[in-house]
């Protein structure tokens, strides 16, 4: 089974992992790890590395982080040129990516292609609800047309 490492600033990932559980239950092989401000990033990355060798059953392991350039990517895109090499790291993790990564991770034979297909899936994700005049000024809140 494939290992997921959500981990972000704050309480980003004890959140997303909290969420995770009201949709899916109990997790397995699957671990938040908060990046709080007080926390060195020799900490951070000795605790995504030693969760990440725990986890991995040679698929590899899925990291899921908040920003693209923030501490945790950069530790653990750092970690997987290094001495976690089997980790493959998506940033800009949605709530939505999470549900499919785990209950898809079974399906799939490797991290990498886990965490190719929850970028794809996670683009379609986000939209833009716009309000057109005649929905905003009708009334009729009950018949929201979406594509």
């Amino acid at each position: 089974m494939i290992g997921i490492i959500v981990t972000g600033h704050g309480n980003f990932a004890t959140g997303m992992v909290n969420a995770l559980e009201l949709l899916a239950g109990s997790p397995e092989a699957l671990e938040a790890i908060d990046f709080e401000g007080s926390q060195s990033g020799e900490a951070l990355s000795e605790i995504i590395c030693n969760s990440a060798m725990k986890m991995d059953d040679g698929n590899g392991v899925l990291v899921m982080t908040d920003l693209r350039g923030g501490t945790p990517f950069n530790i653990s895109t750092q970690l997987s040129m290094s001495k976690c090499k089997n980790l493959e790291i998506v940033a800009g993790s949605n709530l939505p990516m999470l549900v499919e990564a785990y209950m898809s991770r079974d399906s799939v034979d490797s991290a990498a292609a886990l965490a190719q297909q929850i970028a794809a899936s996670g683009k379609e994700q986000i939209i833009y609800f716009e309000k057109t005049s005649a929905s905003a000024t009708d009334g009729n809140d009950d018949e929201i047309e979406l594509d």
